[in-house]
């Protein structure tokens, strides 16, 4: 039936429109070179026009100013006075790169003791001294300790197990020390002390307003595939925890042998109390002292692997922003069932249970890095939205660089900054995000049913050297498994870690409270083999039901044998995962379903929250195929909330009863967000009108471009070297005596790469080649070079002059029109002495002409005319930037709407003008826009302005994968001196290919 009465507006719809600044997105901004003023000023006006909320100053590889000098700080102080201007955020990320601990050096520098140690495990067959400080031997089959000298009859027959400390060994990583300990209250101290009281006493006037979050990023236990975490206050608590000795033992963290799942119980269990009593405890409580929030995320998605981290709930609990990260490699619309995709899953369940159960108001997820330059904000949206359907409410961009220049495009690209051309029409996708949060954080959210994490399993049976299919892979997979069918059945459930519940459990009326969260019955996976005494005492008391995945128990309480969990009485068991949310879902009727109570579709993914104005469902369809089903709603009446333009319209239903059904139509990447009321009614559909258009011309805003990306590199004594820039460039550093590139994975500490000593160092040269066609008008023609100002570069040999700034604040661009011949012309660039600022790259051509394939790349051949269809058609299958296509149109009287469709287009986003004066961004990547702008009648010009990626002019151009240095040197490959043939060359399409359909509604 219909309703006629309209709903009324949330009492929210302010905030709605206009979200707050809290809501909106907060990229990282990536330090990642000699910053100034004027730069930090750009990026700034940036993030305002582009609605972020703020930013995390973010120091990366390539960062030139010494981090947390006076300089930085002088910096730092800036930005966060032009972000308060703005009214954005402006917060503090407390590392240089990451993982988050070391200080940029300053840690390991300033306490030497807090230098990680590990103890590895070498099996010799000969008497063979230690090779590191002995801590015992031990029996390679049964882990059994033997005598200290037991290495002495080691025999082929008989080999012996000899374990030994190592100190972790300096890399160019971590700013060329060792990984610091984070276990030792050492490290803690000396963190807090370079990096947060440093913030503290430089910029303290900004801690609690302008900035409020302090974002500590993936620190992990330093250890590698072979070695297990040590030091001498890790015996000493261990020993104080469970009395006896670890040194005794120790064989069993190596060798699975009588007992060993007690030890690596024991071990892992010492190293959680000190991770977070000595590392993310004292984060939390110095950032609560200080008016701050501490932030971030740990490595969460290598669970159950419990070496690198034992618990991630237990750490994620001392922050009062709990976070994840969910990036763009690790998500993507064709990977619904995708290992990555199931572990993401079950990272952000636990993340939202841990923010709930913890009383936090809100969580993170630091998004979408690593997509690659052919990654827009069409491609975000899909990732954000399933983050926020799984309850994250602070999106964290990552990342916004500072520049482009030398090994900085390879770090994690895509890039939101003004590198890209699609940057201002991230301002609809950011919009969009902010009103989905802003909507959700408007209420509560209720789980019934706990499902404990067996993470406390895995401790027991980890060790270096496991297979990936091992028990660890086993247990992981078993999860994902049950995961998948509670989502499936529509379960609404939350991970419950025993960490926490030891912390935060009680059993109140049958029912189980976990902090602030409350679950009616709790499941036991079938993966879960042991728990810990304290979960047995909560799951004992009467009334809390029991639910089994299969008829196993647990057979381990804190890592020892023990038959207590096998005699709880209360305990439901289920064949399956199948059979156990059956019964579950049959127990506790599903917050939504089909309209026929059936389960959801497996590809909607949703979020449901209480609001005082009704229930609202946040529904999306992130996946690469269309969704539709009638769903059964609470209310007699869906309000729509468009979180485009912040308008709220009825949505037709039925009633049902005391409910409703209402018919769900999601096209890949779509979401709808609805409001269910108590009264409804149903909007009428506009009645379009077609216009006939008359084409009126086609601009670009932008040079073509010619990448050179093959050079020839000579140095004085040394053979001559042909292959791509990012290869010539290795070996030029290595020629130099350096193990690698300079700024490729390093971090500097007090300008050591810098200063490093080259002055008996020689020069070198380094030459691109090109062809210009006959008949080529070169006047207008501009070679683009990173860092110009350290070479002497000229064109057929004459010196060229005249460099202005082009596309990134280290690069330029200078006139050479006048010297170009038709046929071969070379390109070369001299440095007198090699130092440190020479990164050898890619080199451009810029100007009006198009780009003819050739054998070995492109030829610079006459422009063609711009037409409808691909810039690649054009001669222009590198460029960057944008083209407009205008259209003329009459309008015989007045109109409220204008509708404009686009049956075909390739790029990142596109823009709608009229009459010179953008009225919509589809910064959705979406086929069509409807402007809600009255027009006058008469004459109008529409313009479609469609925008290109990045990875035209950065690439890859010659393999699938991430532009990164790992994928442009291809060193497993034969070098290739010449380049690739231009028609093999990877670009992705850009242009308008057909005509637009336009519409208007008097």
């Amino acid at each position: 039936m219909s309703h006629l009465t309209i709903p009324a507006a949330p009492c929210w719809s302010d905030a709605f429109r206009n979200p707050p600044r809290e809501d909106r997105p907060q990229p990282f901004w990536s330090w990642n070179a000699d910053i100034d003023e004027t730069r930090i000023d750009q990026m700034v006006a940036l993030f305002a026009a582009q609605g972020c909320g703020g930013v995390f100053v973010h120091p990366r590889p390539g960062l030139v100013t010494d981090y947390l000098s006076p300089r930085w700080f002088a910096l730092w102080r800036h930005a966060a006075r032009r972000c308060a201007e703005h009214g954005l955020a402006c917060h503090i990320y407390d590392e240089n790169s990451f993982p988050s601990g070391f200080s940029g050096g300053h840690v390991v520098s300033s306490e030497p003791n807090a230098a990680a140690r590990l103890v590895r495990a070498d099996l010799l067959t000969a008497a063979k001294p230690p090779d590191g400080r002995l801590l015992g031997c031990a029996d390679p089959h049964s882990g059994a300790m033997l005598a200290s000298d037991a290495w002495k009859q080691a025999t082929p027959e008989q080999p012996v197990l000899v374990l030994v400390e190592l100190h972790d060994q300096p890399s160019t990583w971590h700013a060329g020390f060792a990984r610091p300990d984070i276990s030792l209250p050492v490290t803690g101290r000396a963190f807090l002390a370079t990096t947060h009281a440093a913030y503290a006493r430089e910029c303290g006037e900004h801690l609690g307003t302008t900035t409020q979050l302090v974002f500590t990023d993936e620190p992990t236990l330093a250890r590698t595939a072979e070695t297990q975490p040590w030091s001498d206050e890790l015996e000493l608590a261990f020993a104080a925890g469970h009395g006896y000795r670890l040194a005794d033992r120790l064989g069993l963290l190596f060798v699975d042998g009588p007992g060993h799942e007690a030890v690596r119980h024991d071990f892992h269990a010492t190293l959680n109390r000190m991770l977070c009593g000595n590392f993310f405890k004292p984060i939390h409580d110095w950032c609560a002292a200080h008016r701050l929030s501490a932030t971030g995320h740990v490595d969460e998605h290598l669970w159950p692997e419990p070496s690198f981290l034992p618990s991630a709930a237990a750490a994620l609990r001392w922050m009062q922003v709990p976070g994840n990260d969910l990036l763009g490699f690790q998500f993507a619309p064709d990977r619904q069932e995708h290992d990555a995709v199931a572990m993401a899953r079950l990272n952000l369940r636990e993340l939202d249970a841990v923010r709930r159960q913890c009383g936090r108001t809100r969580c993170v997820v630091e998004s979408c890095g690593g997509g690659g330059y052919a990654y827009g904000p069409k491609d975000m949206k899909p990732l954000e939205d399933w983050a926020m359907a799984q309850g994250v409410s602070l999106i964290n961009p990552h990342l916004a660089h500072v520049s482009l220049q030398g090994a900085r495009k390879y770090d994690w690209p895509q890039t939101v900054s003004d590198h890209s051309a699609w940057a201002p029409d991230l301002a609809v996708h950011h919009l969009h995000v902010a009103r989905v949060i802003t909507a959700l954080q408007r209420g509560t959210v209720e789980r019934r049913i706990g499902v404990l994490m067996p993470t406390t399993t895995a401790w027991l049976h980890a060790r270096p050297g496991l297979p990936k299919d091992g028990p660890l892979g086993r247990l992981r997979a078993a999860m994902f498994a049950l995961v998948e069918q509670l989502e499936h059945a529509g379960i609404d459930w939350d991970p419950i870690d025993e960490c926490l519940l030891a912390e935060l459990g009680r059993v109140d009326g049958g029912v189980l409270h976990v902090g602030a969260c409350s679950y009616r019955a709790v499941v036991v996976p079938a993966a879960m083999d042991a728990w810990e005494s304290t979960t047995l005492a909560l799951l004992a008391e009467a009334g809390v039901p029991l639910h089994g995945e299969g008829a196993g128990r647990p057979r381990f309480l804190d890592g020892r044998p023990d038959p207590r969990p096998a005699t709880i009485a209360r305990w439901q068991t289920h064949v399956d995962a199948t059979a156990l949310t059956a019964a579950l879902r049959s127990a506790f009727p599903p917050q939504l379903a089909q309209a026929d109570g059936a389960p959801l579709p497996t590809a909607l993914s949703w979020r449901r929250v209480e609001t005082p104005d009704g229930s609202l469902f946040f529904l999306c369809n992130p996946w690469n195929k269309p969704l539709r089903t009638s769903l059964r709603l609470p209310g007699h009446g869906v309000l729509a909330l468009d979180t485009g333009d912040g308008a709220m319209s009825p949505v037709a239903s039925t009633v049902q009863g005391d409910c409703q059904s209402v018919v769900l139509e999601l096209a890949p990447g779509s979401h709808a967000l609805w409001l269910c009321t108590a009264v409804g009614a149903i909007a009428p559909a506009p009645a379009w009108r077609r216009l006939p258009v008359a084409a009126a011309g086609i601009t670009a805003d932008h040079d073509n471009v010619l990448v050179l990306d093959h050079a020839e590199l000579r140095i004085p004594g040394h053979t001559p070297l042909a292959g791509t820039a990012v290869r010539v460039d290795s070996a030029l550093w290595a020629a130099m005596g350096f193990r690698g590139p300079g700024w490729s994975h390093a971090i500097q500490f007090r300008r050591t790469l810098l200063e490093h000593p080259v002055a008996h160092l020689p020069g070198f040269t380094v030459t691109y080649a090109f062809d210009l066609d006959p008949g080529v008008d070169a006047r207008g023609l501009r070679l683009a070079v990173e860092m110009p100002e350290l070479y002497r570069i000229t064109v057929n040999g004459t010196a060229v002059a005249g460099w202005q700034p082009w596309f990134d604040m280290a690069m330029g661009a200078a006139p050479i029109g006048a010297l170009l011949l038709p046929g071969r012309n070379n390109v070369q660039l001299a440095a007198e002495r090699f130092s440190t600022r020479h990164e050898l790259a890619n080199v451009h051509l810029l100007g009006d002409f198009a780009l003819r394939p050739t054998e070995h790349g492109f030829a610079i051949a006459p422009p063609l005319p711009l037409t409808l269809g691909s810039w690649r058609s054009l001669g222009r299958p590198l460029a960057n930037g944008a083209m407009t296509y205008s259209w003329d149109v009459t309008l015989a009287a007045p109109t409220s709407r204008l509708r404009v469709r686009l049956p075909a287009w390739a790029g990142a986003t596109w823009r709608l003008t009229v009459d010179g004066a953008i009225v919509a961004r589809a910064g959705h990547g979406e086929d069509e826009v409807i402007v809600a702008n009255p027009l006058t009648a008469g004459a109008h010009r529409i313009g479609i302005t469609v925008v290109s990626h990045l990875a035209g002019l950065l690439g890859p151009h010659h393999s699938e994968g991430l532009p990164g240095r790992w994928t442009w040197e291809r060193s497993w490959e034969p070098l290739r001196a010449l380049a690739p043939p231009g028609a093999e060359w990877r670009a992705p399409e850009s242009g308008l290919l057909a005509t637009p359909e336009l519409a208007v509604v008097p």
